[in-house]
């Protein structure tokens, strides 16, 4: 049911973003994108990278990631188009309400992780839902996203609500431990 269920939303969430395309490089370390100098690696923590590294309609990288069926996660890494924080963030909200209706919105916060050296500042929201892709199992999905040079570093993370606790800090680990761009 779990793996139809993450099959499902990663498929909604696939479609959304638009058809791949771009070029990528390969290094000993993980996928590149030669113009954003973003690493997806194989493995982060818990998560391994389900697949290749694609682009979006705008040659942008993401990457799906996956823990078991304990949880699944979409890392992308796009040109910020002069938006600020604040209205990506507030944006990529009201995404999630677009294309799960039922979402609901249980926490909002500032986010604050050391990474690449320094410590970073992006924000997070926590939404539950209980009708993703017509699967009826209570879920929680987190929207991470912080700024970094003309660009974004965004995370779409989904689990089930029944091994939240559990999910969730292999979540704060994934996050904490994904490789940052260079500045």
């Amino acid at each position: 049911m779990l793996r139809l269920l993450l099959s499902l939303f990663a498929a909604v969430i696939a479609l959304a973003l638009g058809a791949p395309g771009g070029a990528m490089a390969k290094s000993p370390s993980g996928a590149i994108d030669t113009a954003a100098r973003a690493k997806f690696p194989q493995r982060v923590a818990m998560f391994v990278r389900h697949g290749p590294v694609k682009a979006d309609s705008r040659g942008d990288p993401n990457a799906t990631y996956w823990a078991g069926a304990l949880a699944f996660a979409d890392v992308f890494y796009y040109r910020t188009f002069g938006h600020t924080l604040e209205r990506e963030y507030a944006d990529c909200k009201d995404y999630v309400k677009m294309f799960t209706p039922d979402a609901r919105l249980i926490s909002d916060s500032r986010f604050i992780i050391s990474a690449g050296g320094r410590t970073r500042t992006g924000r997070r929201a926590i939404f539950t839902s209980k009708n993703l892709g017509g699967v009826r199992e209570r879920v929680k999905s987190q929207l991470l996203i912080f700024p970094h040079n003309d660009r974004f570093l965004k995370y779409r993370i989904t689990y089930p609500q029944a091994h939240a606790e559990r999910a969730e800090q292999e979540i704060d680990n994934f996050v904490r431990s994904f490789p940052w761009p260079p500045d």
